[in-house]
């Protein structure tokens, strides 16, 4: 291109020639692939767990904690209930056939 201030069309011949040119395709080395996979790859009891993963294993346990709390804590409470409900009903069935 000229510096003539102007701007120079380019043709599509001389952009496939410089795209030629510069996109040449390369065989990686063969030592590549194993580096690529080596970083890649994790392997079991390698190193500590990550920070986010040991967050979210405690996260978990405590929701899965407050919610078996809640359940026993209602369950407790409708034994409680019916209980009380089965308590009134003989009462109340004493208190109709008077004293005996």
């Amino acid at each position: 291109m000229a510096a003539t201030g102007r701007r120079a069309r380019l043709s599509i011949e001389q952009l496939e020639g410089w795209l030629g040119n510069a996109l040449v395709p390369v065989e990686p080395r063969t030592e590549y692939p194993h580096f690529l996979r080596a970083r890649l790859v994790t392997f079991r009891g390698q190193g500590l767990p990550s920070a986010w993963v040991v967050v979210a294993i405690l996260g978990t346990s405590l929701i899965l904690a407050a919610g078996a709390v809640g359940f026993a804590l209602r369950l407790m409470l409708s034994i409680f209930g019916v209980l009380a409900l089965l308590s009134r009903r003989s009462r109340s069935a004493a208190v109709r056939r008077g004293p005996g």
